[in-house]
């Protein structure tokens, strides 16, 4: 069975890009456009890894990983354009798995998942 993965970005070109992209790499995707959707869909459908945004509108990536953790240690990766949040997230004592900049490649997105979370989540094992 293909392993789940959940994108969550407000921007709905990005979430559409990526999730062809994983989904021909042998993933199944799932996507949100903000934090508080994205926590709903994780109570229906536990994903394998999380893609989630630091600068969602409403709720922001930081305080969707503390409702995250409070029921699941899923992997996260943050996604962010921003240096600034990137400093924030660092000088946080919040447990994550890595921190990517965009603009990324989903190769190498995938390759830090992989290496962090391996052997268990290639694609269809």
């Amino acid at each position: 069975m293909a392993k789940h993965i959940l994108i969550v970005d407000d921007d709905a070109l990005l979430r559409r890009s990526l999730s062809l992209q994983l989904e021909q790499a042998g993933y199944r995707t799932s996507t949100a456009a903000s934090a508080e959707d994205a926590l709903a869909l994780v109570k229906r459908d536990q994903p394998d890894l999380i893609l989630l945004d630091v600068g969602l509108p409403g709720m922001d990536g930081l305080d969707a990983l503390r409702h995250f953790r409070q029921d699941s240690e899923v992997p996260i990766i943050f996604v962010t354009a921003r240096r600034r949040e990137l400093d924030t997230i660092l000088g946080l004592e919040l447990v994550l798995m890595v921190i990517s900049t965009m603009p990324f490649n989903p190769d190498v997105l995938l390759a830090q998942y992989l290496i962090c979370a391996a052997p268990q989540c290639a694609p269809n094992r």
